[in-house]
């Protein structure tokens, strides 16, 4: 599962260590329209946000496009009827932001058992299918022979691969992998980078650098022949 927190830094602090210790990755962005930016593929992704980001229309068109992403609303309750609208509009709940990590991490436990199939969570598969990733299983496939990767490799390109044409900030990258070692550097993230390109040879070309922000899942394959070539 991933935890997306749109908010101020403090936001969600007491709940990061719970989070982590379920193995879910915690992403952080200061704005609701960052963090919409870096949703992966559906299922299992969970956006907490404080009351007075998102409107009600925003919302709306979210829930319409996708109905097994849940939206949780962190407040103090101090506004009933911006809270009342933004749960009419789609959210699935209010937290408190006091509440304990652990009550919280069992609550997104219950929503997420109701509307994701455990199978459903863990397989991705780029668009040419030469590359398959069991996520539960944590094994990736590259014509369908095993993918010798480190752990941070593996979340890299599982991370990259389900948010495809999206270009993804090195700096966010960072803060993915981060929780293995808190002294993991920037330019960590080229390396974990070249080195996955290599071990996926041919099929590499498809993680586009976008220079000055970082990398991209390659939607259209016809550039990716093209860089082959060069």
């Amino acid at each position: 599962m991933e935890i997306l927190i749109a908010g101020p830094e403090l936001l969600g602090k007491n709940w990061e260590e719970a989070f982590l210790l379920r193995g879910w990755k915690v992403l952080r962005s200061t704005d609701f329209k960052s963090a919409l930016a870096l949703l992966p593929k559906p299922p299992g992704t969970v956006i907490i946000f404080e009351s007075i980001l998102p409107d009600a229309q925003s919302l709306n068109l979210i829930r319409e496009k996708e109905t097994r992403l849940s939206l949780l609303v962190s407040s103090r309750l101090q506004n009933a009827a911006r809270l009342i609208e933004l749960l009419n509009a789609g959210a699935d709940d209010v937290v408190s932001p006091d509440m304990p990590g652990e009550l919280l991490s069992a609550k997104l436990e219950a929503v997420f058992r109701r509307f994701v199939k455990p199978e459903a969570v863990g397989t991705l598969k780029s668009q040419d299918g030469k590359i398959e990733i069991d996520r539960l299983g944590r094994i990736a496939v590259l014509n369908q022979k095993p993918l010798d990767l480190t752990k941070t490799e593996f979340d890299l390109l599982a991370f990259i691969l389900e948010r495809p044409g999206v270009a993804l900030e090195r700096r966010t990258l960072l803060q993915m992998i981060r929780s293995d070692s808190d002294s993991v550097q920037a330019s960590t993230v080229d390396k974990h980078i070249e080195a996955l390109r290599k071990k996926l040879g041919e099929s590499g070309f498809y993680i586009k650098t976008v220079h000055g922000i970082g990398y991209v899942w390659e939607l259209d394959s016809a550039n990716v022949i093209q860089r082959r070539k060069k």
